[in-house]
């Protein structure tokens, strides 16, 4: 029997394979990496399941094959995700 923890489990690894599959496209943005995660969903699915999209990224950060770069700039500040072990030259 599947339970509604299990469909949770199984919903956030599916997101964490596919931010997996897009680590080629990074460094990016933290927020364009996140569109970029539920673009790949229905149009149902991207407003109910942003917070499990977050979630997931900060599972893959937490298991450290994501690291976030902090950055500042004279008009903005934000943070860029990147694969672990990407260094900024």
């Amino acid at each position: 029997m599947i339970t509604e923890a299990t469909k949770d489990v199984q919903l956030i690894n599916s997101i964490k394979e596919a931010a997996i599959m897009m680590m080629d496209d990074l460094p990016c943005r933290m927020a364009e990496f996140h569109k970029d995660l539920e673009l790949h969903m229905s149009t149902r699915e991207r407003g109910s399941l942003a917070l499990e999209v977050r979630e997931a990224v900060q599972e893959l950060v937490d298991e450290k094959k994501l690291i976030i770069i902090g950055y500042k700039t004279n008009r903005r500040t934000g943070k860029l995700i990147a694969p672990a072990g990407f260094q900024i030259l």
